[in-house]
């Protein structure tokens, strides 16, 4: 379910809705569904709030949402940026495209609580420019990020 509420869509009591002409700031809440044939995995209970993801597209909430991490975790236990050359699939090569492309990844860890943080920005696709907060506590989550393709998930201190 994604909601863009104001009063869902909050951090630290700070109001994190907007929106723009590339998307509106939504959050997500994960559940956990028990499979009937195969049962619970870890932790998992029917209807128990797993996981929430903020997806932030406005460029004054992503600031206000970083500095408000910063200021409640203090320092990520894993901070990187990582920065090259977008590349793209054309007549079965894969060739440059010629923008630039820059990942923020910052991970922190308070008390039993995982706060993965991922920006991402590719020069001339502002509608790829985006802002992601997933928080969670049981490491199935951190599993669905690295296999839905976030990077650095290696790094969550599971």
């Amino acid at each position: 379910m994604a909601f863009s509420s104001d009063k869902l869509l909050t951090y630290d009591g700070k109001n994190l809705s907007g929106k723009n002409n590339f998307g509106t700031n939504v959050i997500l809440l994960h559940y956990g569904k028990v499979d009937k044939e195969m049962g619970s995995l870890a932790n998992e209970e029917n209807d128990k709030l797993g996981m929430y993801q903020l997806n932030i597209f406005t460029e004054p909430e992503k600031k206000l949402l970083k500095d408000q991490l910063l200021k409640t975790l203090q320092k990520p236990v894993f901070d990187t940026i990582i920065q090259g050359m977008e590349f793209a699939a054309k007549a079965n090569d894969v060739v440059e495209t010629g923008n630039k492309f820059k990942q923020v990844v910052s991970i922190w860890k308070n008390k039993d609580a995982v706060y993965y943080y991922i920006v991402s920005e590719i020069d001339n696709k502002p509608k790829e420019n985006k802002c992601k907060l997933f928080v969670f506590k049981n490491k199935e989550w951190k599993n669905f990020l690295k296999g839905s393709g976030y990077i650095q998930t290696d790094k969550i201190p599971y």
